[in-house]
Parts: C-alpha cells; sequence; structure tokens
C-alpha cells in the first residue's frame, strides 16, 4: 500500500517548466521518463493517484488507520507520534526485530543445553528484550511468537510518520494537489469529490498527450 504520494523529483519538475533543469546525463531516471513514453504515462498515473488521495484525504485517512491498527495509539499530531517514536528503550513488543528474534531461536536450539551459553544468553536476552525471564526456555516461547519481536514494524512505522508530516512542498497541502491535479490533466475541477469521481470513470483511458506533457482521455 502507498501511504504518500509518490515524490515527483527533478524530472517532473523539469517536464512541467519550459526549459530543462540543469544536466540530467546523470540521472538515469530522468531520460528513462523522457524517451519512454510508456513509463512517463506509468509514473504521471501514480502520481495523479496519489495527488488525489492526498487531496480526497484518504491517504491521511489510510495513515491514521495504519499506525492507529499497528501501535494501538490515539494520536492525531505529528508531536505526539514523534515522542512516541523517540522512546528509548521501545516498548514491547517492538524492540527486538523478528529477524533478531530468529537468530536466537536458532542460537538456542544449537547451544541451548549448554551450561555457559545458558546463562550469559539469560542475561542478554533480559537486555535485549527488556523481559525479565529467568530461563531460556520461556524465552524460546516468547520468540516463536509472531506476534512478539516487531521491530521492523517499528521502522515502518517511522517511515510513515516522516513521510505523512514531514512532506515538502510542493506536495504537502490538499490546495497544492489540486493546483498540481489541474496542471498534469487539464481538468479544471475545484473539489475532491469532482477528482475522486473523475478518476473512478477515467483512469483506465487516461494516455500522454502529443506533447507527453499531460495526462488526458483517449477519446480526446
Amino acid at each position: 500500500m502507498r501511504f504518500v504520494v509518490h515524490q515527483p523529483g527533478l524530472y517532473e519538475l523539469w517536464v512541467f517548466g519550459p526549459e530543462p533543469i540543469g544536466d540530467i546525463s546523470n540521472h538515469p531516471e530522468v531520460n528513462a521518463l523522457y524517451f519512454d513514453d510508456e513509463a512517463r504515462s506509468w509514473e504521471m498515473r501514480l502520481d495523479v493517484a496519489d495527488l488525489i488521495a492526498i487531496a480526497s484525504g484518504e491517504q491521511q485517512r489510510r495513515i491514521d488507520e495504519y499506525l492507529h491498527g499497528q501501535f494501538n495509539k490515539d494520536f492525531s499530531t505529528k508531536e505526539e507520534w514523534q515522542k512516541f517514536f523517540a522512546q528509548i528503550p521501545r516498548p514491547h513488543p517492538w524492540r527486538l526485530t523478528r529477524s533478531k528474534a530468529e537468530e536466537w531461536v536458532s542460537l538456542l536450539k544449537v547451544w541451548g543445553d549448554k551450561p555457559f551459553f545458558r546463562d550469559q544468553s539469560v542475561r542478554n536476552l533480559q537486555a535485549e528484550t527488556g523481559l525479565s525471564y529467568s530461563s531460556l526456555e520461556d524465552f524460546m516461547i516468547w520468540l516463536q511468537n509472531p506476534e512478539n519481536a516487531l521491530g521492523e514494524e517499528w521502522a515502518k512505522g517511522e517511515k510513515v510518520v516522516r513521510a505523512a508530516y514531514d512532506t515538502p512542498e510542493p506536495f504537502s497541502t490538499k490546495r497544492i494537489a489540486l493546483g498540481w491535479l489541474n496542471l498534469m490533466t487539464d481538468q479544471t475541477f475545484d473539489s475532491p469529490e469532482q477528482w475522486v469521481q473523475w478518476w473512478q470513470v477515467n483512469h483506465k483511458n487516461l494516455i500522454l498527450s502529443a506533447d507527453g506533457r499531460k495526462l488526458v482521455s483517449k477519446s480526446k
């Protein structure tokens, strides 16, 4: 699932501008989009879909749904989420990553019956997980539970928060998103609802305009 607008970078700014911006020889993605109509059409369709999601509020709804569901928090502001992800150490079950948990499981299966390994491993696992278990058997049960050790999900959540709240202009506001939609399609809708309806009806029939700068209906 795409949570944020697919950032149009240097190449989109150049495509919509009157002159190329700088030397594009060191930007293969620019060359690909300039010379490959199919690639540019696909990229622009993704951008338009994401801009409509921003303008309609659907993007923010998806972000909120993901964060609230994944982390069981009712935060609604950037500051609250940033404070949550700034916690050191992380709360359970996000302190240890699933890959690290699986690594521990493999080690315990091989060395878990060795006294010299058991004592040190208990101390290490207590430090890494924040749990107070005193036996490797209890740790093994915990480590094998897929609902525990979700450190990778914590990293994903941090990225979502950064993308959702720190996206730079010109893609951070509904108003700007509507302006870019007008520019990229030549449609003049001024409400998100109209854009959503237009996209539902026309998205399968959009192609590049003759000059390669806009998306237009095949019927035009």
